[in-house]
């Protein structure tokens, strides 16, 4: 299965992510956004862990590094599972795990990380103004990825390769220091080979994975830029649509996660309304209504598919990696 393909969220990974949106408290929305260090679906017990691997997100300036740093990790760890399910990994052939042949809460937590992954690596890809970063920002990292990955596994033929090569670049993890001083030019490949290869040590990594990829569509939903939902609903709508009408309603219209660290504090294109400091832009309310009014079988709680556009060089750069599903970074 490719980035190209249509993408259908499992209805295990629906209800996942509308339980986390079900956990927000009133207070969550005081001020309008979404407080940066918001992480849902975390039991007691287990909130350092997972708050250390949330800082990961707070450390990356960009919300299109943040979802190619986690994509690659996760696909990384996707690796070693094939690995350790006895999957050859020695072929070019797509890698595609067999969902059913694994159980219980592995298999939950695999199809909610596995899918929101490849979700959020298509929203970056094909709609890049449904993210909040600044206009450009999408392509250019994007274009930064492709390249540092094109460099880095320019002689790997297999997805054992593959897997090997991620993993010695892992060790040559970057010191604090090195990633604030390069910030929007850091390598996203490596990051993501450092973080897959810390996940991977952990037993709880599916698990782990699932939460961060819930929270982050999360982070990501919370939008000023109505035109740009407004624009998709033509062709039926995206799942982040439904979830961005849902936080307009509540009046949350951004996330401190990325806003803190952005320049500017909208992804609008030139020419688009300006925010209004008080509230969403002016169409939002007509627009909400006719996101959930309007909004086809397929997007709605019971069902969800996108076609990925055509991605030109990028997609032929990602094909000629061999990670799993075929085509991801």
């Amino acid at each position: 299965m490719k980035l190209s393909d249509a993408i259908k969220l499992p209805e295990m990974v629906k209800a996942r992510f509308f339980e986390a949106l079900c956990s927000l408290h009133s207070r969550t929305f005081e001020g309008r956004h979404l407080p940066a260090d918001l992480m849902l679906l975390c039991a007691t017990e287990q909130q350092v862990n997972h708050q250390h691997y949330w800082h990961e997100c707070l450390q990356l300036p960009t919300c299109s590094q943040a979802i190619l740093v986690w994509h690659i990790a996760t696909s990384l760890c996707e690796m070693k599972l094939a690995q350790d399910s006895g999957m050859n990994l020695s072929n070019k052939e797509e890698l595609m795990i067999d969902e059913k042949s694994l159980d219980g809460d592995l298999r939950t937590n695999y199809e909610v990380a596995n899918s929101l992954s490849r979700y959020c690596a298509y929203l970056l890809i094909a709609r890049p103004d449904l993210l909040p970063d600044t206009i450009l920002v999408p392509k250019v990292i994007l274009q930064k990825a492709v390249s540092q990955a094109r460099g880095m596994l320019r002689d790997c033929d297999s997805v054992q390769s593959v897997y090997k090569k991620l993993l010695a670049v892992a060790q040559d993890e970057p010191s604090v220091q090195d990633r604030q001083d390069r910030k929007l030019s850091i390598n996203v490949v490596q990051r993501g080979a450092v973080l897959g290869r810390k996940l991977i040590e952990d037993e709880h990594h599916w698990e782990l994975l699932a939460k961060v990829w819930v929270n982050l569509l999360v982070h990501i939903a919370p939008s000023s830029n109505a035109e740009a939902h407004a624009k998709y609903l033509e062709f039926g709508g995206e799942f982040v649509t439904l979830v961005w009408a849902l936080f307009c309603h509540c009046g949350i219209e951004r996330s401190q996660l990325w806003q803190e660290k952005a320049s500017t504090s909208s992804n609008s294109s030139p020419g688009s309304p300006s925010q209004q400091s008080n509230g969403c832009l002016a169409p939002t309310t007509q627009v909400q209504q006719t996101a959930v009014a309007s909004a086809p079988a397929a997007a709605l709680p019971d069902g969800h598919a996108s076609d990925l556009e055509s991605g030109g060089d990028t997609e032929e750069v990602m094909e000629t990696s061999p990670t799993p599903q075929g085509t991801s970074l």
